[in-house]
């Protein structure tokens, strides 16, 4: 027999939360086309469609350029951001590739654009098959001048006394 009857049970409350499925649904690049060099930005439509909240998700964006020109190898990162998103809301997430560059000749600075979210946490993600997506023959970058200009007739005074102006000439032929 037991003194104290009221002591023989402990409880806890539990939370058992269901798994997300986030899917990125569209992607839009602006500005297109783009100045090598300049940036460009990224923006995914992204929405959990899953019975949880996603807490700590890598959302990364990638900028390709490959021989069969409309697969996407998920390789070539160019920028990420974490997101959290609860059960059946959406958002934009946008990121930007800082310095674009023209490329391989052979691509004429066509880029196959791709994001995709990595799961960064133990929570598992209801359906990995809509986790990516990527667009092809979107993004163009215009190159940059790769010759520089040629320089010759350089005139100037060879002394001159310290906090004087100075007139510098040259001929610059492009």
């Amino acid at each position: 027999a037991d003194s104290n009857p009221s002591n023989n049970k402990r409880w806890k409350w539990v939370t058992v939360e269901g798994i997300p499925d986030l899917a990125v649904l569209n992607i839009t690049v602006a500005p297109i086309p783009v100045n090598e060099g300049d940036p460009v930005a990224v923006t995914a439509y992204i929405r959990n469609k899953g019975d949880g909240n996603a807490t700590n998700y890598e959302v990364v964006l990638y900028c390709e350029q490959n021989e069969n020109n409309k697969t996407m190898l998920y390789l070539q990162d160019k920028n990420s951001t974490n997101i959290s998103l609860k059960k059946d809301t959406s958002t934009n997430v946008t990121l930007t590739w800082q310095q674009t560059r023209y490329g391989k000749t052979i691509f004429k600075g066509e880029w196959a654009v791709g994001i995709k979210i990595d799961n960064t946490t133990k929570t598992p993600d209801k359906n990995v098959t809509n986790n990516e997506k990527a667009l092809f023959h979107v993004l163009r970058v215009i190159p940059a001048e790769r010759n520089p200009p040629v320089l010759s007739n350089l005139e100037y005074l060879s002394s001159i006394e310290q906090g004087n102006q100075l007139l510098i000439k040259v001929k610059a032929t492009d």
